[in-house]
Parts: C-alpha cells; structure tokens; sequence
C-alpha cells in the first residue's frame, strides 16, 4: 500500500477479501459510497449537537445539492462527483473536520471521559482525513490548534491534557505511516498541485471559473446564496458574533483561495469548500442556537446512515466493464504472439497505463504492461524511451483524437519512426488502435 497516494483508497476492497475478478473489484464502489455515507451522517450528527436552525440547515442542504446533486450528466463536476475518486468523500471528513470547533465551542463536556473520548472523535476524523488526501493537512494545522485552545480555555489544563493525550495515541498509527511511508505522496502532493505535473494542467483563473459555472451553474447560484448571506450579516454586524464559527468559516475560506490559487485548477480538489461553505454559512446565520440532544442526534444520524447504505448497493453495477474494452483488445493480441511486455506510445482517457494496470490483474495470464507518457513530461532523453521499446514485446498505438492530453503524447511521432525501423507493422487489432511487434524480442526468445 505504498504508494504515490495515501492508502484509504486502497483500503476500501479489504471488506471484501482477495478480488479476482471485475464483478468482485466493483464491490468496492459499494464501500466507497458507504464510507461517505458515514462522514454524512457524522457531519449531520455534528451539525444537530451545534444545534443551527432547521430552516438555514435545509437551506444549506440545497445549496449542496445544487452544487454536487443537480448537474449536467456530461458535465465534469457530475463525473469527479460520481467517479471512483476520493474526493467527495474527502470533502465530508473535511466538513466534519471543521465542525469539531463550533461543537468544542458549545457542547459542555467538561469530565476526564468526556474529554478522553472528544480526543478519539478528533483522532478518528482527522486520521480519516490525511489518509485519505495529504492536503488535508492543511485542516490538521489550523483545527488542532483551535481545539487545543478552545479545551484549555473552557475546561482546564488537565481535561485539555486528556483530550490531547487521547488525540495522540488515537492517531498515531495514520502518523506513524506518513512518517515512515509517505516520502512519495509528499512528493507527489507538491508535483500535482505546484510543480512540474502541475504545469501541464494550469489554465487561467477567469477561463476556470467561467468554464466551471457553464459546466454546473447551481454551484454558481450555491456562492452567490453564500455570497449575499455574509454580505447581510456584515451589514447587520453580525459577523463576528461567534468567533469560532467565524473562524471556522475562514479557514475553510482559506482552503478555497489555496485551490484557486495552485498552478492545477481542478474544480474537484474544491469540494470541501463547496460542501462545507453553506453549512458554515448556516452556523452563522443561525445565530443562537438550541443543540439537538445525543440521542436525538444520533438517531437522526444513523437514519441518514442506513437510508444512504440501502442506496449504495446499486452501486455495484456503477462500474462500466466496456471501460477495459481496449485494453482487453491489447491483451488478446499479446496472447495470440505470445507477447509478455507491453508498452503503449500513446495515451488517452480510454486507453492509458492505468486502466493497462488494472485490465491485467483480471488477465488470465502475467503480462507486465508499461507506458512512454511521461518520459517528455519529465524531459527524460528519447533515447531512454527508445531503450524501453527495445525491451517490449508489443508496442501500441492508438489514433489520435480530439479528447487526448498534448503534454502525453508529444513524442508519438518519434516512438512510431523508431517503431518502424525495429518492428513488424503497423497491424490493426482494433478499428483505431494498432501495434509494433519488436524484432529484437523476438530475436532474443528464439535465441532462448
């Protein structure tokens, strides 16, 4: 599980035990759905023990729903929304994340025990967290300090001491792997969002924004609600008559302005400030308010929970088989020539190393599949490149269109002259892919 990524993805199939086949790694759709329906029905228990009114919570709830519910079915936020990605469910431990301060600031749980077990609540979200996404430890910078603060100050060194030692002990196996695994998500973290890979998705900020609004306008009208909200309560001066929900409020603020700012605009990496600016907005809107008792919140919770479990089972069949339908194509040459490394020239949404990586591990035969996308990505010399399709049984190539990465394919030219002074063909093997068999593998088998 170590990888470029934390692994809360990776774990979502251990439900399931050893997945063989397509039907069986689908299942992991259904845990997805239901590890975001558990951070809904937390955020709902959490916002009914703050206690907003009912009217600003069912006004924030549509204001979410016109962002990630109501959109365009081609529209690129319905399919980051819906895709097997973390980032909805990051965007509600988020949201949770940041109702713990406004909950610290109002709930009375003065006792060692109450404390003891504040520290596992903040421990188990917060971990959820940065296992799931590394930049949500930009929430661990900001809201464990105010937690600390806002324990010390309403309850005492000792019970702040509690909750702290709680939090640490709770949460140290997710730190304990980020210590000791998590070099390359860091490194990874800083390419995607400010460094090299980053550049190659940058687009300017008006283009973004524009683009984002034609392809969801409900979130637009989401903001603009949010927008002439705080406008009003500024006017009224009431802004600032919870600090800490104001605070809340701007760190969540400050998430946004960090996205919009990094090199990589992706409306998805802007979903915790999506689903948790109107929720925010509601806290201060409500003004004072009257907190849901435990058990009341806790039903309310668990209902939430079950009725989105029961709608998660569908979820099983989300996953489209025809997905690895040219990737199956690929394999089924490799099996007639008796071909054991694949390398693919070209990449594109539907035919690229990843869905290569994941059409073998159903392949009823080992096949080691790799890809030449990134070598001018990271300016590595062709002549690395030109070595790797020496070594490579089949070499494929897929006809170029209009939905293909330019920053990935900038060398397909150059792989196809080398391609066809070491290898047989061009041969079709589908209506707009076509592969290289390599002579010098072939030479190298039969001198074998």
């Amino acid at each position: 599980m170590v990888s470029i990524r934390p692994p809360m993805m990776t774990l979502l199939g251990i439900p399931w035990g050893p997945l063989r086949t397509w039907e069986e790694a689908s299942k992991c759709f259904i845990t997805l759905a239901a590890a975001i329906a558990l951070m809904v029905a937390m955020s709902l228990y959490l916002l009914l023990r703050i206690g907003p009114r009912p009217v600003f919570l069912i006004a924030a709830s549509l204001c979410t729903w016109l962002s990630m519910g109501l959109q365009w079915p081609q529209s690129l936020t319905h399919a980051c929304a819906t895709a097997f990605l973390a980032d909805t469910f990051f965007a509600w431990t988020a949201l949770a994340a940041a109702l713990l301060i406004p909950l610290e600031a109002r709930t009375n749980c003065s006792t060692t025990l109450d404390a003891v077990l504040r520290g596992a609540l903040w421990a188990v979200i917060i971990s959820l967290g940065a296992m799931t996404k590394l930049n949500f430890l930009y929430f661990v910078a900001l809201i464990m300090p105010a937690l600390a603060f806002l324990r010390f100050r309403l309850h005492g060194p000792l019970n702040a001491l509690a909750a702290m030692a709680a939090f640490t002990c709770c949460s140290a196996p997710s730190a304990i792997y980020l210590i000791r695994y998590g070099h390359l998500a860091f490194e990874n973290l800083k390419a995607s969002s400010f460094g090299s890979i980053a550049g190659f998705y940058n687009r300017p900020l008006l283009s973004f924004l524009a683009a984002t609004t034609r392809d969801t306008p409900g979130m637009a009208v989401s903001f603009l609600l949010i927008a002439t909200s705080l406008l009003y309560l500024a006017i009224r001066r009431r802004l600032a008559r919870s600090r800490a929900d104001l605070g809340t409020l701007v760190i969540m603020i400050g998430f946004a302005i960090i996205v919009f700012s990094a090199t990589n605009r992706q409306i998805r990496y802007a979903f915790p400030a999506v689903v948790a600016l109107p929720f925010l907005t509601a806290l201060l809107m409500s003004g004072e308010q009257s907190p849901t008792s435990r058990r009341t919140a806790a039903m309310a919770a668990i209902m939430v929970f079950c009725g989105l479990l029961v709608a998660s089972v569908p979820m099983r069949h989300r996953p489209d088989a025809r997905s690895l339908s040219r990737c199956n194509a690929v394999l089924a040459a490799a099996e007639r020539w008796n071909a054991h490394q694949i390398l693919l020239a070209t990449d594109s949404p539907n035919l690229n190393s990843q869905l290569m990586e994941l059409a073998t591990l159903f392949s009823s035969r080992p096949v080691l599949a790799g890809t030449l996308a990134y070598g001018a990505m990271y300016r590595l010399p062709v002549e690395e490149d030109f070595g790797a399709m020496n070594n490579a049984d089949l070499i494929v190539f897929q006809d170029r269109f209009r939905g293909e990465p330019q920053f990935t394919n900038q060398r397909v030219a150059q792989y196809e002259a080398y391609a066809q002074r070491i290898g047989n063909g061009p041969i079709r093997i589908t209506d707009d892919m076509y592969v290289y068999r390599i002579h010098t593998r072939e030479q190298q088998q039969n001198s074998q």
